[in-house]
Formats: C-alpha cells, structure tokens, sequence
C-alpha cells in the first residue's frame, strides 16, 4: 500500500523522536499545520512548507512524497 505525505511525515519525525511542536518550531511552521497535514485535514500543503519540514528531519523531498 502506497503511503501518504501525512504517513511519511509522521513516520520521520516520530523516527528523530520529535513531537509535532517541535517539528513545527524548527521548521517554523505553526503546529497546526503539522497536525493538519498529519491527520489528513491538509492534503496539499505548499511546497515550502514540505521543504522546511524535510530540511529539518534531514530526508529528500521525494523521501516525503513517495
């Protein structure tokens, strides 16, 4: 089964052992956005927003989207 952006967010950061808050104040993002995009409520979040949240967990965008 194919994973979703959400899936693989939640597996990185819960891989590092970062809460949402914190994946969020290091990409400088509200939390929110990581709830949201972690519980599907937001299915296309910006690119910019996929690049902070993949520069802080140290993986490839396309790790995030494939």
């Amino acid at each position: 089964m194919k994973k979703s952006l959400a899936d693989n967010i939640s597996k990185f950061r819960n891989d590092k052992n970062l809460s949402q808050n914190e994946l969020a104040n290091l990409a400088k993002i509200p939390q929110s956005t990581v709830s949201d995009i972690e519980s599907g409520k937001r299915k296309n979040p910006g690119i910019n927003t996929i690049i902070a949240i993949a520069k802080v967990l140290n993986i490839k965008i396309s790790d995030l989207l494939e």
